[in-house]
Parts: structure tokens; sequence; C-alpha cells
């Protein structure tokens, strides 16, 4: 009998002959056929073969010497070696010894006296089943490691809605291990058992529906709440022919989409404040107007009315609400991002341990203010001014949540640059004890004139400031509430070391003096034009305006001694900017003056090498006057020089 005692490389080719000198012929027909053959002349030697060798198929005589007897080989084999397929030869051809054998684990049985042939065909079809056995056990392994390290939740859930399935990957991203879960109900993991992550028990009831998708809350064993995009589909057995379908269970999965939610909310956030700061911006542009028009007026009313008190004391009330007015309108720009920053190098603790003084006058004793700062520098590049404005607005905030006192905590950290960052950031964290925010209250929490407060209590500008400053210095605000568990403002600045900016010449307090040169006012309010042709008359100027730039450029031909040209930037048709480059083209010698609402980023990058001076609305007499002889002084003209003490 041929023989081998080298180790099979493919289990498929790999035969166990048990047996004696009768099957020496069938084991050489067998080997004929390519199959490596292996002998055994006992019981024991067949025990070790298969140990050994672990070929794909046995086969072994009924009446093999030794122990194991064939039988007894059988049945040892059929859990020692995996996909292993047996074949008894036996001389007892009753019925009964073949169902002997079939119980032993045999694949097949063969009758002697047989023809090699025969067994040669029974132990080709062994083989093949053995290779499918192994090929199949090899893809149960596949999809197993699949099943159980698939970054999500994958279930199968019985009849009675039990766990009797989870991977172990999805197990571990709900802090369990897969034992804990399995067995038990599967509203241990929904975040709301009686809530609507039960859909998938009414589902699966739905004889042939398709694969339901819904987004379900689900709960972690430390209490987090994660929302996860979950599949499922009944499981249905449809029995015997004439038998009704039954649910069995029902196979579902899940992937967590709680940091895609987040992400997709901060960009619907995002435009929709980035549409309300397009509002608001020209909202408060024409608010300048008609405050100019309101301010200007009832500061030259107060000059002229030192002999009525009682008038006068009106002209006053009106001053003191366009002053306030204009604060407001100062704040809405701040929101729109329209106001100019005036950036600078400084460090944030430093900074609060600046404003922490003025914040404990301010709050009152009720309030216990804590300041952690950690110990590193952390540098901005920022508006100190709106920086202070931010930490004032979050502080009156937390003291409106705060009615009965409590404690308010400034902390400060370096959050490490992550993968996707492309520098450190610095972390402000304002912590109150307050009175917390419910979901509805924080979706709209820094919306303009948006307020839980009454009215006399608050404009709702104050929080809308401080998100408008934030973005503006590429900062992210992230807001932890909940009602009865106080809130948290954590504001991400990034960290940006530069060197302190040169500092600004000091402002000189100029006497307002009249003139007699000629200055052209071009502005499409009708209002503000015509108040500031008067200003600029009383001051003894020659003034002519006109409302668009191209009537502007008309007037300047048939006028080229214009000494001034004062436009608003923001015009219909042709904007400030461009009539400006055209003035310079046509009348060089002529002074430039700018007059906004507000700083357009565009325009000013336009203006930035040219010699034009810019002056912001809402406008007040002397301030205006100051810049009109300051840009006309700059360019050189002559004027006669008369004291104004009651415009100054």
């Amino acid at each position: 009998m041929s023989a081998t005692t080298e180790r099979p490389s493919d289990s498929r080719n790999c035969v166990l002959v048990a047996g004696d000198a009768r099957t020496a012929r069938w084991a050489d027909a067998v080997a004929a056929q390519g199959f490596q053959v292996f002998p055994a002349g006992d019981g024991a030697q067949a025990r070790r073969a298969l140990t050994e060798q672990r070929p794909g198929v046995v086969v072994v005589v009924d009446a093999l010497s030794g122990e194991p007897s064939g039988l007894s080989l059988l049945r040892w084999a059929r859990g020692a070696v995996a996909h292993l397929q047996g074949i008894l030869v036996t001389d007892d051809a009753r019925p009964g010894a073949a169902v002997e054998a079939y119980r032993a684990g045999a694949f097949d049985v063969v009758v002697t006296p047989a023809d090699p042939g025969v067994l040669v065909e029974k132990v080709k079809r062994a083989a093949e089943c053995h290779a499918t056995a192994v090929a199949r056990a090899h893809v149960q392994r596949k999809y197993e490691a699949l099943f159980e390290t698939v970054p999500g939740v994958v279930f199968f859930l019985d009849g009675e809605g039990r766990v009797r399935r989870i991977n172990r990957e999805g197990a571990r991203l709900l802090g369990y291990d897969a034992e804990e879960l399995e067995g038990g109900p599967a509203e241990r993991i929904l975040a709301e058992p009686d809530g609507e992550g039960r859909w998938v028990f009414r589902e699966r009831r739905s004889s042939g529906c398709p694969a339901a998708r819904r987004t379900v809350e689900l709960a972690t064993r430390d209490g987090r709440r994660r929302f996860y995009d979950l599949q499922a589909s009944g499981v249905w057995d449809g029995g015997a022919p004439g038998t009704p379908v039954r649910c069995v269970g029902t196979l579902g999965a899940g992937w967590d989409i709680t940091d895609q939610l987040a992400t997709g909310e901060q960009l619907r956030q995002a435009q929709k404040m980035d549409a309300l700061g397009r509002v608001v911006g020209g909202v408060a542009h024409d608010f300048n107007n008609l405050l100019t028009v309101i301010n200007t007026n009832a500061r030259l009313l107060r000059a002229d009315l030192h002999a009525e008190p009682r008038l006068l004391d009106m002209v006053r009330d009106v001053e003191e609400a366009g002053r306030r007015a204009a604060q407001l309108t100062r704040q809405l720009l701040t929101f729109s991002r329209k106001d100019p920053l005036q950036t600078a190098a400084l460090d944030l603790n430093e900074l609060l341990a600046g404003v922490e003084p003025m914040l404990s006058r301010l709050l009152g004793e009720r309030v216990t203010i804590r300041v952690d700062v950690c110990a590193e520098r952390l540098p901005l590049l920022a508006d100190q001014g709106q920086l202070e404005q931010v930490l004032l607005n979050l502080a009156l905030n937390a003291r409106d949540a705060m009615p009965a006192g409590g404690t308010l905590t400034f902390r400060t950290r370096v959050n490490p640059a992550g993968p996707e960052d492309l520098c450190a950031h610095a972390r402000l964290s304002v912590t109150d004890t307050g009175t917390g925010m419910d979901p509805g209250v924080r979706e709209h929490l820094f919306e303009p004139f948006f307020t839980t407060k009454p009215p006399e209590r608050g404009s709702g500008l104050g929080l809308a400031v401080v998100y408008g400053i934030l973005q503006r210095h590429d900062a992210t605000v992230y807001v932890e509430t909940a009602p009865g568990a106080g809130t948290s403002f954590h504001v991400d600045f990034p960290l940006r070391e530069a060197a302190a900016e040169a500092p600004q010449p000091r402002e000189v307090t100029r006497t307002l003096v009249r003139g007699n040169e000629t200055v052209l006012v071009v502005e499409d309010d009708a209002a503000v034009r015509k108040l500031l042709h008067r200003l600029l008359e009383h001051q003894g100027y020659v003034a002519l305006d006109a409302p668009d730039g191209q009537q502007a450029l008309d007037l300047l031909a048939r006028r080229p001694e214009v000494d001034l040209v004062i436009t608003d930037i923001v015009m219909p048709t042709m904007d400030g900017p461009t009539l400006l480059l055209e003035v310079r083209r046509r009348a060089p010698r002529a002074a430039l003056l700018a007059v906004t609402g507000y700083t357009d980023g565009d325009a000013v990058s336009r203006l930035r090498d040219q010699d034009v001076h810019t002056l912001t609305k809402p406008l007040l007499a002397g301030p205006f006057l100051r810049s009109v002889r300051q840009a006309i002084d700059a360019r050189g003209g002559q004027v006669a020089v008369e004291r104004l003490g009651h415009l100054c």
C-alpha cells in the first residue's frame, strides 16, 4: 500500500486508510486518483495519524484491530478533526449496521466484498463534501470576524424582544461586554424605553415589509445618549407548506451619527446666523442714516436754545434717546460683523485678570466669581475691547440666570491641535450655577432680540453680540446646559503669536474752524444729504450735493473747483469706492472722505491704498466738521479760521 510521512498541504486530497492487508488494493486505487494516502494498521496508529496529518477523508474497516475499533474511531474523529468525512468498510450487510455507522458520524458505508471503483467514487464524494465544509467554515469565520468588529451596533432580537446576539464592537461602543446584553431586553440600551425607539418592535411584525430605517437614541452604560442611524427588518419563518408565516425575531444594524448631526446643526445655525447678520447689517445702515439726522439736528437745536430752558430739556431728552439708539446700532453692527476690528496681541489670562474687578463690582455680592486660569500663556490676536464685551455679556447673562445668587466660574485651558486642526486653541469656559435652559431656548440662544427676560430688562442682543464677536475672531462656542443644571459656555480661540502693533499717535483735539472751500456731498438718503448740506453751509463751505455717483460725476464735470468729495460707501448703482476711484482720476486735487454706517471688508480693501479719510455713522456735527477740515487740510487747502465753540 502506497504511503507518505509528509504533512499534507491540502487536507482535501488527503485520505487515511485504516485496515489490514485486505484494504491494500483499495488504498492503491485511491492513490491512483491523485489522493495522498496514509496507511494505518490498527486503531492506535489510525488515531495518531488523524491527529498529526488531519486528513479530509478516513477509510476505516469495521473490524480494525486494537483500540479504538472502527466505529469508536469514527465517533472520536468526528469531534477531534474538523470537517473529517469517514467511510466505514464492513462485512455486516444488515440495515441496522449501516444506521449505527451513520450515527457514529460516517459519511458513507461500503459493504464487502466491493469493487475498488465503488470505494474510489465514495472517497471522491467525501473529499468534495470535506472541501465544501472547509470553504463554508472559512466564510463563516470571515463573516463572524466582520460581524464582531464592524464599527456599529449589529444585533438579533428574538420574538419577545430579547437580545439573542450583539456584536462585540457594538456592545463596546455602548460600554458593555456582549455577554452582559445577550439574553436581556433590548429596552436596556434604549435612551427612552417607552419612547420612539420601540419602533423596532412594531416594524418587525409586518410580514414582507422591507427593512425600516430611522434615527434612534441609544443609551450607553454611563448614561450618555447617542444618536444611531438604525436599520432593522423582521426575520420570518414560513414553516411547513400551508402554515402561516410567523416572525421569529428582528435583525438590525446601526451607526453612531451623533457627531454628524451636531456638525449639521452647527452648519444650519451658522447659515441662519449669517442670514440674520446680513439683514441686521442692512437695518443698522438705515438706522444710522436716521440717527444722523436726529442727533445732529438735536445738537444744532441745543446750541441755539440757551434762552429756552424747557425746550432745552426736551432737546437733551432727544439727544439721550439718540445716543442710546446709536449704542444699540453699534451692537447690531457687532453682531453682523460689520464693525471694524482693532486687533492687537494680548494674553487671554491677562485679559481675564484685568476684567475680573469690574465684573465683581457689576455682578454684586450675591454672585461669587471664581477664576481658574492655566499656567500656560494664551496668546491671541484679537480686539481687546470686543473680548471684554464678550466677558461682560456672558457674565450679565449668568447673573440673570442666578436671581438668588450663585457661583460664576471662569476657566482657561489649552486644547492641543488635533488631526483636523491647524493650530492649538485656548478654551475659555464660563460656567454658572443658575437655572439652565431647555432645548427650545438653547436653539434660539444667539438670535438677535430673542430673550426670555421681560422687555424692560433686556433687548435680547447680548448673546447675539457675543456670537458675532466670536465669529469674527475665528472662535467657536459650544453651550452645555440643562434645566436646573446651570449653563457652561465653552469658547475656543485659536492661539496666535503676534508682535504688538506699533502705538498709534495720540489724537489731538482740534478746534472747529470755518471754511470757504467747495464740498460735494454724495448721499442716496435725502434726509442725510439735506442735513449735511445745511451743516456745511452753516460752517461757511460752499455745499453741493448729489443723490448718486453718476450725478456726482456730472456735477464734478461742471464744477471742477470742488475741494472735497464726501460720499457714502453703500449706494445703489455706483458704490462709494467706485465713485472715489473715478473722482481721483478726474479731479486729482480733490480731497476724499468716505462715510458709512458699517465698514464693508471689500470696500476697505479697495480704499486701503488710497488717500481716503473715513468716518462712521451715525454722524455728529463736531466730529463730522473736524473730519471735513482734516481731509481738506491734508490736501493742502487754505481756509479762513473762525472759532465756533458752541459746536465743539
